[in-house]
């Protein structure tokens, strides 16, 4: 299924903090991500710009989240099949994840920002 995804993985400056705080900012994060997932999914369903027809593309819509050592990940996506056409055709007209991973990008990193 189509997705967008945050990663946190190979940036040497975040990666030697995220090591260097250790379990504490693991579990921060993972607060943070899993919070902003939570956000995310929401957003996306509001703002999704189709009209419903079924009700199945923006109930597929999904944002989730994971957490590894030195590693961070929310991916936001959809559950059906056709998500991608509503993505790309009409040049993005009705894109629902690529907005609203415009819209997590800031909050996610004004929340990272406090844990060091």
């Amino acid at each position: 299924m189509p997705a967008a995804r945050i990663k946190w993985d190979g940036i040497p400056k975040l990666v030697g903090r995220v090591h260097a705080l250790g379990p504490f900012t693991h579990a921060q994060l993972a607060r943070v991500l899993a919070q902003q997932a939570a956000v995310a999914e929401g957003d996306a369903k509001v703002t999704a710009p189709w009209t419903d027809r079924t009700g199945a593309a923006r109930n597929g819509l999904y944002a989730t989240s994971r957490v590894a050592p030195g590693r961070g990940e929310l991916e936001i996506g959809h559950g059906v099949d056709y998500g991608i056409w509503l993505e790309i055709k009409n040049s993005g007209r009705y894109a629902a994840v690529l907005p609203t991973l415009q819209r997590t990008v800031p909050r996610v990193a004004q929340a990272l920002g406090g844990l060091w």
